[in-house]
């Protein structure tokens, strides 16, 4: 809508249009992803995700660094990153184009089959980025600009332990599905949460004690420490509730992850706009953490009241 708008500056349409292409080279990505996933073969497409990051880190670096003009740096950083995703998307689709072929045709039974079966967690995830991120737009309307580049710097951080999260769960659960039916399920996934749990302790005692030195990067980020620290201690809730959730999915309760999520996020939304005008960004803070562990709450009582673990062991 916006490119017929002149509410935006050409520089924002242009983006905007960035954005939509790297939107393509992104599903293109991961449409490969999930062809090796299932192979359990992720060192292959993760080297061409690499190549494409490094690429367009280095430039958006340079374009920085060297341009004095901002907005003019801005373009090309976005060009950049927008070039390194359709480089991995091209690099990762040559790994699986002799074993697929490639050939793309609208094939609409399929579409609606796939979507029947998507919606539910699709929804879920949609409700599950609202609650992490609505917290972020509150702090705009209520705080400003400045608040908010505290509270996405010490975000950015704790991202972080949340990607290691994300690389573990990424190579469990195709692990989960080719032992779904066997007797050592019960083992194999208590073994992989204790050490995906312990990982995430350790995780989290090391973002709370780096946040203190956040001031030797630059003066500035101090601010930063404590909103980091609050985050921190709650990275182990997020590393327990992630392979709950795919567990969840394994016996096609996607319904339920949908009441759980969307739940969450309305009452995120309501407390972040109760206490924020209030407490500021720790209450943010505190907000997402307690939010996550409610989100543990109801996983762990919806495993148990429908006998799902019990199910499994039988």
């Amino acid at each position: 809508m916006s490119f017929g708008s002149t509410t935006f500056s050409t520089i924002t349409r242009f983006g905007v249009l960035l954005g939509l292409i790297a939107l393509v080279g992104q599903s293109l990505f991961l449409a490969v992803f999930v062809y090796w996933q299932n192979r359990q073969r992720l060192d292959i497409v993760s080297l061409f995700s690499v190549l494409g990051n490094v690429l367009f880190l280095v430039l958006t670096v340079a374009s920085i660094k060297f341009l004095s003009d901002q907005q003019l740096g801005a373009v090309w950083a976005a060009m950049f990153v927008t070039s390194g995703t359709l480089l991995t998307a091209v690099l990762s689709w040559a790994t699986v184009i002799k074993k697929v072929g490639l050939k793309f045709r609208y094939n609409p039974q399929l579409f609606w089959r796939l979507l029947r079966r998507a919606w539910p967690l699709g929804l879920t995830l949609i409700f599950n980025l609202l609650y992490f991120r609505a917290d972020t737009l509150i702090l705009t309307a209520y705080l400003g600009n400045t608040a908010v580049g505290v509270y996405g710097l010490a975000y950015k951080f704790f991202e972080f332990a949340l990607t290691v999260l994300a690389i573990f769960m990424n190579s469990l659960y195709p692990m989960m599905i080719d032992r779904q039916t066997s007797h050592i399920f019960n083992a194999f996934f208590k073994k992989s949460v204790a050490l995906i749990f312990g990982t995430g302790i350790i995780l989290a005692a090391l973002t709370f004690a780096g946040a203190n030195y956040l001031f030797l990067v630059k003066s500035e980020y101090a601010a930063a420490t404590p909103i980091l620290q609050i985050l921190s201690l709650f990275i182990p809730t997020f590393f327990l509730t992630s392979p709950l959730m795919w567990f969840l999915i394994l016996h096609k309760r996607q319904k339920l992850l949908l009441f759980i999520y969307s739940l969450t996020a309305s009452l995120s939304i309501i407390f972040n706009v109760w206490l924020i005008p209030h407490f500021g960004i720790k209450a943010a803070a505190l907000i997402t953490g307690i939010s996550e562990m409610l989100v543990l709450v109801m996983m762990l009582g919806s495993i148990k009241h429908f006998g799902l673990w019990k199910n499994k062991m039988n």
